[in-house]
This record gives C-alpha cells, sequence and structure tokens, in this order.
C-alpha cells in the first residue's frame, strides 16, 4: 500500500496529574513504524496540577483542557478535536 494512502490516526491520552504514564504512552506512538504525516497525538489534560501538560507540549501534541473531572466529556472532546480516520483512547 503506497504510504499516501494509509489512514490517519488519531490517538487521544485523557490524563490527570499522570505526567509520567502520559510521556511514555506519547513516546510508544511516536516509536511506532507508521509514516508521522498519518499520526495524530491528543491530550485531554483535566486540570493536572503536575507536569502533565508540560510533557504533552515537550512532543509537540494537541492539548485540551477538560477540568470538569468528567472522564465521559474528556472522551467526547477527543473524538470531537480528532481528524484521524481511525481514534484509538488511550
Amino acid at each position: 500500500m503506497q504510504v499516501e494512502n494509509l489512514p490517519k490516526v488519531s490517538f487521544f491520552i485523557m490524563a490527570y496529574n499522570d505526567a509520567k504514564n502520559v510521556e511514555l504512552a506519547i513516546r510508544s506512538i511516536k516509536m511506532q513504524n507508521y509514516p508521522k504525516n498519518k499520526v495524530e497525538i491528543i491530550v485531554i489534560d483535566d486540570a493536572s496540577t503536575d507536569d502533565t501538560v508540560e510533557v504533552a507540549k515537550k512532543y509537540k501534541t494537541k492539548i485540551l483542557t477538560n477540568g470538569t473531572h468528567n472522564m465521559y466529556k474528556s472522551l467526547s472532546m477527543g473524538y470531537h478535536a480528532a481528524t484521524g480516520d481511525f481514534c484509538f483512547q488511550l
């Protein structure tokens, strides 16, 4: 299959004070053997007080802020922001 015909995939990571695992997840996604221009990473932060947002910025991901401590709202925000042909929640 030609690279230009591959589907774009969106990964979204919902997080609250979970900088370490957010970093591991982002690094894991970036290590995959898939064209980088076909991958989108979205971090939905729930008003973390640790380094979660800074970690997401370091990897140049799209960052959304929920702040309501409502997992379903974060999930919805991720799906609405995603531009990929396929979406994966981590």
